[in-house]
């Protein structure tokens, strides 16, 4: 009977025990999963909070972006807006213009006054034979006509009428072989260059005008060459016309006028006896002979 006792009140002991450890870990099992939950939420604000400062930090970023090119818009717009009020740009621009030009005016002058015997800086361009005769003195120019034959003159810069000056005539002409000394070079008013020059007539001399095209095919503007050689020169594009008195010399400054590829000779505006010549030289001769003057 003890020992069912005894059994008895073993076995409520250890219900008991049971009942009590069950207690316990329920208890454990409700704490874990509170502290879970508290780590979670934990989580879950930490994570908003981080979210909603990147959202913020990009918004500040942005705006930041667009700061700075509304500032940069903005200044472009003043910058525009000050080259379109003010006038002292344009002004100064006007003057460093107006000082460029006057420079260039400078230089060009300088390069085409009578030679020194030394080499200009720069070549010599862009300058009509018209200009550079009358800026040097080289006037008047000896040449003969670019024909051999009859060239029919004119009593004035028109050229409508044919004659000599002061006085008409119909048969009025220069023939290849004369010596024309030109002493004016100029363009009427229909826009056609024409040369004013003296022709031999007996013992005297007459005075007429007759189209540039008569002495010259050159339509361009003449280069400056300096001679390193000496080579003949003659009066007509096919090499016709040569004698040892007509030549150039070592030294000397030319201008190429026009180069005839078809006859192998190229016109230049050379120095001579007396003055100038427009004449015709051997393209060989040339271009071994003369380089361009710097």
């Amino acid at each position: 009977m003890d020992n069912f006792n005894n059994n008895q009140n073993g076995y409520a002991y250890e219900q008991q025990y049971q009942n009590t450890n069950q207690g316990g870990s329920a208890a454990k099992i409700a704490i874990i999963c509170i502290s879970a939950a508290v780590i979670v939420i934990a989580i879950v604000v930490s994570l908003i909070f981080i979210l909603g400062n990147n959202g913020d930090s990009s918004s500040s970023v942005s705006s930041r972006k667009k700061g700075k090119s509304s500032y940069s818009q903005g200044m472009l717009g003043k910058k525009d807006e000050d080259e379109t009020t003010s006038d002292e740009p344009e002004s100064e621009t006007k003057k460093h213009e107006q000082s460029a030009g006057e420079k260039t005016e400078e230089k060009t002058t300088r390069q085409t006054e009578p030679e020194t015997g030394e080499a200009t800086t720069q070549p010599v361009v862009n300058v009509s034979l018209a200009r550079i005769a009358e800026e040097n003195g080289y006037f008047p120019i000896k040449t003969h006509t670019l024909t051999k034959g009859d060239t029919v003159i004119y009593t004035d810069r028109s050229l409508s009428e044919r004659g000599t000056e002061g006085r008409k005539s119909s048969t009025a002409y220069v023939n290849g072989n004369d010596d024309l000394y030109i002493y004016d070079i100029g363009k009427n008013s229909d826009g056609v260059d024409w040369i004013y020059f003296s022709f031999p007539v007996g013992e005297s001399r007459y005075y007429a005008y007759a189209p540039l095209t008569a002495v010259t095919t050159s339509e361009s503007d003449l280069s400056k060459y300096r001679v390193t050689g000496k080579a003949m020169t003659y009066l007509f594009s096919d090499g016709s016309g040569g004698s040892p008195e007509y030549c150039i010399e070592k030294g000397d400054f030319v201008y190429l006028v026009s180069i005839s590829y078809k006859d192998s000779y190229s016109q230049i505006l050379y120095p001579c006896k007396g003055g100038y010549r427009l004449a015709w030289v051997q393209n060989l001769d040339f271009f071994d002979y003369c380089v361009e003057s710097y």
